[in-house]
C-alpha cells in the first residue's frame, strides 16, 4: 500500500489529467490508511473527482470537508489547496463574488506558508473573474503578469488559462486579430496537456470569430467538430457553447425554430451543471426569439428576468448585452419610453466597439420615430465606420440596411441606391446561394456520416451476438430460416460444474468459464464449426456443409468426386492399378488424390461436418489437457462431448435481443450422448460414425506424429454398444479417440 505523501505526490503530478475513477481509488486507498492526514486528502479528492463528473453538490461538501480537517491538523497548506478548490466550485456556478474571496484567501494561505509559487493558480482565477466583472485593464494586468510566471515556472495548466482569458478581453474589445492569436497559444497549451474541455472552449471562440466576420461556413465546421467530439467524450461545456453559438447562426439566416432548439438545449445542459451563466445567455436569446415568434409577453418578461439575474451576479458586459436585446425588442412593441430609460441605464458604463455599434442604431431608431431621419442619418454613420473599421461584416450589413432606409426617408434617392448595392452585395457574399449551398453539404455530409456510425454501431451489436456469416445475411435484410439435412452437432459439458461454482468467487468462475469457452471458440474457428450459444457451463456447435466455387484453385488434399474426368496423376488403389499412372481420359475411380487439378465448379461433400467437428473436440481437449486451466483443487479441468450427425433447422430469433438457434433431434441425441458419456472423451452416435466409414483417407493421419488412421484425422472409433438414451431408447454408439 503506498504512503498518504506517495498518492499526494500521485496526485500533483497528474491533476489536471486524472480520471474520476483513479481519484476513487486514491479515496478508497486513503480511507484504508485511516489517519486524520490521509482522510484530509481524501476529502480533497473526492472533491475533484466529484467536480470532474459534474457533482456540484458533492464537491462542494467534499471541498468544505477538507478545509475543516486540515484547520483541525494546523495545515496552511493543505487549507490552501481545499480553499483553492472550493473556490474554482463556486467560479463554476458563476458565484463570481464567492468565488474571488476564497482565491484571494488562497493566496494568502499559500504566502503565509512561504509557497509562494502556489499563488499563480488562484491568481490566474482572479485575473478570469476580474474579467467576467468587467474590470478589463486590472484583468489584463493580472493575467499578463500570469504568463510571465508560468513561463518561468513551466505551469502549463496556468499559462493555458492565462492565455485563455488574454484572448476574451481582446475578443470583448473586438480586437479579433489579438483574440485569435492567443485563443491560438490557448490551444497549444491545453493539446499538451491533453484538456479538451479547454481545447473546445477555446475553438468555440475561433468560431464564434469567424461568426462575427461573415465566415459562416468556418464558424459551422468548427462548432459542429466541438459538438461531435464533445458528445462523443462527455464534455459537456463545449457542448453547451457550441449549441448556444449554432442557435445564433440559425438566428442569423432567420431560421428561427432550428435557434430556438439550439438555445434549448444549452439551456438544458446549463441546468443540470448548475451554471447560471449559461443558463442565462441561453435564456436571453430564447427571450428575443419569443419576441418575434409573437410571443412577446414572454419574451420581454424573460428578458428582465435575465438583467436582474446578471445585476445579482454582477456580470456588467451580459448587463449591456441583455439591456440593448430588450430594448431592440421593445421598438418592435413601440415602447419608445421605455426604450430610452433601457439606454439610460447603461450610459456610465464603458463600451466595446460592438456594443457602442448596437446603441448608435438603437438611438437611430428612436429619432426615426421622433421624426428625425437627419440624426437617425448620423448616428448610422458613425456606426458604419466603427463597424467597417472592425471588419465585422454582419454588422455592416445591417447597417446598410438601415441607411438605405433612412436615406429613402430623406428623399436621397443617391444615397440609397449606394447603400442599397452596397447591402445586396454584402449580403450575397456572405448569405448568398454558395454559402448556403456550402452550409446544406455541411449538414448533408453530417447527417450521412452520422447515418453511417449507425449502422456500423448496428453491425457491431449484430457481430457480437451472431456468426459473422449469420450477421452478415441479417445486415443484408434477410431473414435467416435454414434447414440442413447433413449437418454434425457437438455438445459439450464441464465435468463437476456444480461442485467447482461453490468453491469460487463469482469474478473467478466467470474468468474460468471464459478461458475454457475461449478455447471452445478457437477450436470451433479453426475447422469451420459454427458457435451457437453456451448454457451455463454447456457449450452448443454445429457444422454443415459447404458448397465452394473456384474455377482456378488448386483441388484440395483431398476430395470426393466420382463423376470427374482424371485429368493429371491418378493414385488408384484398385487391383488392376498398383502404381501411379496418368490417364487424361479414364473415370476417376472412387477414391482420388489430386493436389493440383483444377477444381470443379461446386465440390460438396456431405461428410465433411463431421471431420470438422471431430477436429475441433479433438483440439478443446487437446488445449484443455495442455493449459494451465485448473479448478481450486489444481486438477485438470476435465469435459464431457456428444456428437450425432442428422437434419437441422437454424435460424435467427428475437427482436430487440438476436439470437442465432438449431432446433431438431438432431441436437437432443448429441446432449443426451454428452449426458452419458464420460469425462475426456468423446461419444459419438452410430449416425456420426457413418459419417467417417465412408469417408476417404486423409493425410491429415499424418500429422503430429500419429499412427495410420482410416479417417480424415487422426482418430479411432471403439464400439461402445448399445447405449439407453434418455427419451430415445437404445442406441448403437461409439467412442471417439484420438489416435
Amino acid at each position: 500500500m503506498r504512503t498518504v505523501q506517495e498518492i499526494d505526490q500521485h496526485l500533483t503530478k497528474f491533476f489536471n489529467t486524472v480520471e474520476p475513477g483513479v481519484l476513487d481509488e486514491m479515496a478508497e486507498e486513503l480511507a484504508l490508511i485511516g489517519s486524520d492526514e490521509a482522510l484530509a486528502l481524501r476529502a480533497i479528492i473526492m472533491g475533484q473527482a466529484a467536480f470532474r463528473r459534474e457533482e456540484v453538490d458533492l464537491a462542494m461538501a467534499a471541498s468544505a470537508e477538507a478545509t475543516s480537517r486540515y484547520r483541525a491538523l494546523g495545515d496552511l497548506y493543505g487549507m490552501a489547496r481545499s480553499t483553492l478548490n472550493h473556490g474554482r466550485v463556486y467560479h463554476y456556478i458563476d458565484d463570481l463574488r464567492t468565488a474571488m474571496s476564497m482565491y484571494m484567501e488562497a493566496v494568502d494561505l499559500y504566502t503565509q506558508c512561504g509557497e509562494v509559487t502556489k499563488t499563480l493558480r488562484p491568481r490566474v482565477n482572479i485575473g478570469l473573474i476580474e474579467r467576467d466583472l468587467g474590470d478589463a485593464e486590472k484583468a489584463l494586468e493580472t493575467l499578463l503578469w500570469c504568463v510571465h510566471q508560468a513561463i518561468e515556472l513551466r505551469d502549463d495548466h496556468a499559462l493555458g488559462h492565462s492565455y485563455l482569458g488574454i484572448a476574451g478581453i481582446y475578443l470583448d474589445q473586438d480586437d479579433y486579430g489579438q483574440a485569435t492569436e492567443f485563443y491560438r497559444r490557448a490551444i497549444e497549451v491545453y493539446e499538451r496537456q491533453g484538456e479538451q474541455d479547454s481545447v473546445a472552449n477555446a475553438l468555440n471562440s475561433i468560431a464564434s470569430i469567424h461568426f462575427y466576420v461573415g465566415d459562416y461556413v468556418r464558424a459551422a465546421e468548427l462548432w459542429h467538430q466541438i459538438l461531435d467530439k464533445g458528445m462523443a467524450r462527455g464534455l459537456r461545456n463545449g457542448v453547451s457553447t457550441a449549441l448556444h453559438n449554432l442557435g445564433n447562426l440559425h438566428d442569423s439566416f432567420g431560421e428561427k425554430e432550428q435557434a430556438l432548439q439550439c438555445y434549448e438545449r444549452s439551456r438544458e445542459i446549463g441546468l443540470a451543471q448548475q451554471q447560471q451563466q449559461t443558463v442565462l445567455h441561453a435564456e436571453q436569446k430564447i427571450g428575443s426569439l419569443y419576441c418575434e415568434l409573437g410571443r412577446a409577453e414572454e419574451g420581454v418578461a424573460l428578458l428582465e428576468r435575465c438583467i436582474q439575474a446578471y445585476r445579482e451576479l454582477d456580470l456588467t458586459e451580459d448587463i449591456v448585452q441583455a439591456t440593448l436585446s430588450l430594448a431592440g425588442n421593445l421598438l418592435n412593441l413601440d415602447q419608445h419610453d421605455r426604450v430610452r430609460e433601457l439606454l439610460a441605464s447603461i450610459e456610465h458604463i464603458p463600451h466595446s466597439p460592438s456594443i457602442k455599434i448596437s446603441i448608435l442604431r438603437v438611438r437611430a431608431e428612436l429619432a426615426m420615430h421622433d421624426q428625425d431621419p437627419t440624426s437617425a442619418r448620423d448616428f448610422l454613420l458613425e456606426a458604419l465606420s466603427i463597424s467597417e473599421q472592425l471588419s465585422v461584416a454582419p454588422l455592416t450589413i445591417q447597417i446598410h440596411l438601415d441607411l438605405r432606409n433612412v436615406y429613402k426617408q430623406l428623399n436621397d434617392f443617391d444615397g440609397y441606391i449606394r447603400h442599397n448595392e452596397l447591402w445586396t452585395k454584402l449580403n450575397e457574399e456572405i448569405k448568398g446561394a454558395k454559402v448556403s449551398q456550402q452550409l446544406a453539404t455541411q449538414a448533408a455530409e453530417r447527417r450521412m456520416a452520422s447515418e453511417r456510425e449507425e449502422h456500423q454501431k448496428y453491425l457491431a451489436v449484430l457481430h457480437s451476438t451472431l456468426p459473422k456469416h449469420i450477421a452478415d445475411r441479417v445486415a443484408g435484410g434477410e431473414q435467416v430460416q435454414d434447414h440442413y439435412d447433413h449437418a454434425a452437432v457437438m455438445f459439450l459439458d464441464i465435468v463437476g460444474f456444480t461442485t467447482l461454482s461453490s468453491s469460487l468467487h463469482a469474478s473467478e468462475l466467470a474468468n474460468l468459464l471464459d478461458t475454457i469457452f475461449g478455447i471452445c471458440d478457437a477450436a470451433c474457428a479453426a475447422h469451420n464449426v459454427t458457435k451457437v450459444k453456451t448454457i451455463g457451463d454447456s457449450y452448443l456447435a454445429f457444422a454443415v456443409p459447404r458448397d465452394v466455387r473456384n474455377d482456378s484453385a488448386a483441388l484440395p488434399r483431398f476430395a470426393r468426386n466420382d463423376n470427374a474426368l482424371l485429368p493429371h496423376s491418378v493414385r488408384n488403389d484398385s487391383a488392376l492399378l498398383s502404381h501411379s499412372v496418368r490417364n487424361d481420359s479414364a473415370p476417376l475411380p472412387h477414391s482420388v488424390r489430386n493436389d493440383s487439378a483444377p477444381l470443379p465448379h461446386s465440390v460438396r461433400n456431405d461428410s465433411a461436418p463431421a471431420f470438422s467437428v471431430a477436429a475441433a473436440a479433438f483440439e478443446i481437449l487437446r488445449e484443455l489437457s495442455g493449459s494451465p486451466v485448473s479448478s481450486p483443487a489444481s486438477s485438470p479441468i476435465q469435459v464431457r462431448i456428444g456428437l450425432h450427425c442428422g437434419p437441422v433447422f437454424a435460424g435467427v430469433i428475437g427482436k430487440d435481443r438476436l439470437q442465432y438457434d438449431i432446433w431438431g433431434d438432431t441436437v437432443n441425441v448429441a446432449s443426451r450422448l454428452e449426458s452419458t458419456g464420460e469425462p475426456g472423451r468423446i461419444h459419438v452416435s452410430e449416425a456420426f460414425a457413418d459419417a467417417f466409414t465412408t469417408s476417404p483417407p486423409s493425410p491429415l493421419s499424418s500429422l503430429r506424429g500419429g499412427p495410420s488412421s482410416p479417417y480424415p484425422v487422426p482418430c479411432s472409433l471403439f464400439p461402445r454398444g448399445e447405449i439407453e438414451l434418455k427419451g430415445k431408447g437404445t442406441m448403437t454408439t461409439y467412442w471417439l479417440d484420438p489416435a
